[in-house]
């Protein structure tokens, strides 16, 4: 009986529960497979697939979730957060490119900004501002204007008096002169 009682502790788990389909063999170690099987049949939690590598995952029910349930590991969030562009939450388009002067902490760039330097060849200061002439999300050089300073953006906006001077590019400009039969201009 002592012997049977050994073997039956064996084949329990740390919290004493029977595992079932193990027998006791003398240097019989569960391989990784078996390890694995025992710990999904224990575990209270739930599966989830990572966001950017598409692996199964556990995640267990008494941590709290905080962003976490959405990638395997830290290596997968981080090549997810670094894409080509990505939408930030006022409606601009971030591009990627952490080699940029004006770049943000996250290396990221303003589309709209990229467009009007790739327009003008020039890089656009920081004090320098763009204006949308449509949604925030478009960034087509027609659709775009840039300013010298915020406070001749905010007298555009409002209907006051800006000089010539103080706009940088006007993309109406561009939409004109592509009306006035220059069809396959493009300028980039």
């Amino acid at each position: 009986m002592a012997g049977r009682d050994k073997q039956e502790d064996i084949m329990r788990d740390k919290y004493g529960r029977f595992i079932k389909g193990h027998t006791e063999r003398k240097g019989w170690k569960p391989t990784k497979k078996t390890r694995e099987k025992i710990r999904q049949k224990l575990r209270k939690g739930w599966y989830i697939k990572c966001l950017h590598c598409k692996k199964a995952y556990y995640i267990s029910p008494c941590k709290p979730k905080y962003g976490r349930d959405k990638f395997c590991s830290i290596k997968c969030s981080s090549t997810f957060h670094k894409k080509d562009k990505v939408i930030h939450s006022y409606g601009y388009v971030l591009v990627n490119m952490p080699e940029h002067p004006y770049c943000d902490i996250n290396g990221r760039v303003r589309e709209h900004r990229l467009v009007i330097e790739r327009q003008t060849g020039l890089y656009l200061l920081p004090k320098e501002d763009v204006h949308h002439l449509g949604r925030k999300n478009d960034n087509r050089p027609e659709k775009l204007m840039a300013f010298v300073s915020k406070s001749a953006h905010q007298r555009f906006e409002r209907g006051g008096q800006v000089r010539k001077s103080e706009i940088i590019f006007d993309g109406r400009k561009l939409k004109r002169s592509n009306k006035n039969g220059n069809r396959n201009s493009k300028v980039f």
